[in-house]
């Protein structure tokens, strides 16, 4: 199962459906309808009809909505998999990948043609994918897609556009973490780095990506720890080298946050690692 479509309608939103969660995969999110914010590690995006937002695995997002106002969108999770035999250079995954964790994740009218992009993602959802011609269908829609939001990734690099200034504390604290995830990550070790008290850190930390900041590191390092073992790694060297410190803990934090152990990962839709993720139509 590589590619998953959902197009999803929610007349009333209620917050407390829509936790913060990753996936595995690559997913494309695109807003039909909608008022509130998106999170992607702590950026705010404006939820807006006609945008796409775009997330690479492990990338934490959430959405903060209107309860008063209905939420419609297209959701489409893809294993990087998918491309290989199209892109073996990589190309259209340039947009997910080359850039900073919650930088550049949006796209709209003036950096790409979002109404292609819509059109291509609907007609995904006529495809009926038990059969041949229907995978085709929602295959060959999705690199057109891609191919567009390579063009906008290319125009958002010109333009320079970022969403969160690289001075903003929660913004270093966060890329800080992701950038030593093996190395000594508590309270006080963070305290002191950025001359912060803990109760504001995770006051700060909290209202910025929906999270504290223990669960946002043991999430990363689980995720990392799933890399490792698509790689080829035992779950115990892949344990050890996301950062944990004996492989009981991992084991523990593995089933607490996936509600499976180790050897039973990406039995799942598209390696999706959370139960709030989509269970859309699917190809086994």
């Amino acid at each position: 199962m590589d590619i998953e479509y959902q197009f999803k309608y929610t007349p009333h939103p209620d917050p407390a459906e829509f936790r913060n969660h990753t996936h595995n995969a690559c997913e494309l999110l695109y807003f039909l309808d909608g008022s509130g914010q998106y999170l992607v590690e702590g950026t705010p995006y404006e939820i807006r009809p006609q945008t796409l937002m775009i997330m690479r695995p492990g990338e934490m997002h959430y959405a903060l909505l209107r309860a008063d106002h209905p939420y419609r969108r297209v959701c489409v999770n893809f294993t990087e998999s998918v491309l290989e035999s199209l892109d073996p250079t990589g190309l259209l995954l340039r947009p997910f990948h080359k850039r900073e964790l919650g930088q550049n994740n949006q796209y709209e009218e003036r950096t790409a043609d979002i109404r292609f992009i819509e059109q291509c993602l609907l007609k995904m959802d006529e495809a009926d994918l038990s059969t041949d011609y229907g995978y085709l269908l929602v295959r060959s829609n999705l690199y057109a897609a891609l191919c567009e939001v390579y063009k906008g990734y290319q125009c958002l690099e010109q333009l320079e556009l970022s969403n969160c200034a690289s001075g903003d504390l929660m913004y270093e604290v966060i890329r800080y973490i992701n950038q030593n995830l093996c190395a000594d990550l508590s309270l006080p070790v963070l305290e002191k780095r950025f001359f912060i008290s803990k109760q504001y850190l995770n006051q700060r930390f909290k209202k910025a990506t929906g999270t504290t900041v223990w669960d946002y590191i043991l999430t990363k390092r689980l995720i990392l720890a799933n890399q490792l073992m698509d790689e080829g790694k035992p779950a115990t060297a892949a344990a050890f080298a996301s950062g944990f410190s004996d492989y009981s803990s991992f084991y523990r934090a593995y089933k607490a946050k996936f509600h499976i152990s180790p050897r039973q990962r990406g039995q799942g839709p598209v390696g999706i690692t959370d139960t709030d993720a989509p269970r859309g139509r699917q190809r086994s």
